[in-house]
């Protein structure tokens, strides 16, 4: 498969003559729905769409200054970054105790002994077969 400019450019072309023919479509749509809207709906509609994207506008331009500061300060990212988890207690505020080969272990046995929560590798299970 070779890389034809042509082709590309053409493509291009049909699919911007595509484009307008629905712009054009969509802008005969409302001048049908304007033509028959009484004139104070079409004002009020007006300002209330040109507020509303006063304020959007607005908003994005407040929120780009502030990310900026951020940037300028070098602070950028360092409220959020991530913390590893401390594992001495547990949710509880118990102490936390893991014995052993318990990582490793397939199988985990938990227990509370004098306030402290241990983890030890479970004992061999031995199934009975009926």
């Amino acid at each position: 498969m070779t890389f034809h400019p042509k082709a590309v450019r053409r493509r291009r072309h049909i699919r911007h003559f595509y484009d307008a023919c629905g712009w054009l479509i969509y802008g005969y749509a409302w001048v049908r729905v304007f033509s028959r809207t009484p004139r104070i709906e079409m004002w009020s509609f007006l300002l209330v769409f040109l507020a509303s994207v006063a304020l959007i506008h607005a908003s994005a331009l407040a929120w780009i200054g502030h990310n900026k500061r951020i940037a300028r300060r070098g602070r950028r990212g360092l409220s959020t970054r991530y913390t590893s988890p401390k594992f001495q207690t547990d949710h509880l505020g118990r102490p936390l105790r893991i014995e052993g080969q318990s990582p490793a272990s397939g199988e985990l046995q938990v227990s509370v002994v004098a306030g402290k929560k241990i983890y030890s590798p479970a004992a061999a299970l031995v199934e009975a077969v009926s």
